[in-house]
């Protein structure tokens, strides 16, 4: 177990955006997005919960940092795309209500795939619904609000 803890400062976690961005550029960030469907992030905070990093002994080092949904996550530095700027990146759920323009608070929007995902738009404020997932919906820059969502999926879906 001391091997193991001895090795964990070469250890990163995150999510497949920040293996994709790291790849790419060299550089490890996720999204708020992203960040916040770990559980690991303070969604009123936006960044790492230190009281769940502690429980889960992850420690902030080995985590990507946490950007805005619209930010400069690094220039593509090798293939066709060398030189291109990385300047988005959204949840899978999230990049769907993006994409369909759910940008006012009560804006639903419902995907089908591998689920059934309802996600609507509550705005700057967090709205708590038992039963139901509390996330960020996106952030369009470091000088805008985060706005959040209200989420639901299949499987939840039987329940209700």
């Amino acid at each position: 177990m001391k091997e193991i803890a001895d090795n964990l400062a070469e250890i990163c976690f995150g999510t497949m955006d920040s293996w994709v961005i790291y790849n790419l550029t060299g550089n490890y960030f996720t999204d708020v997005t992203n960040a916040s469907r770990t559980f690991l992030m303070d969604i009123k905070e936006l960044k790492w919960s230190q009281a769940l990093l502690k429980e889960f002994g992850v420690t902030e080092e080995n985590l990507p940092k946490i950007a805005p949904s619209c930010h400069d996550f690094g220039t593509i530095t090798e293939g066709p795309l060398k030189g291109l700027k990385i300047t988005g990146c959204l949840g899978d759920q999230q990049a769907a209500a993006v994409g369909h323009g759910v940008f006012t608070p009560g804006d639903v929007k419902n995907t089908y795939g591998t689920g059934c995902f309802l996600l609507a738009n509550t705005g700057t404020e967090m709205k708590e619904i038992p039963g139901l997932i509390t996330t960020v919906c996106y952030q369009l820059g470091s000088d805008q609000p985060v706005v959040y969502a209200l989420e639901v999926s299949s499987s939840m879906l039987i329940c209700f």
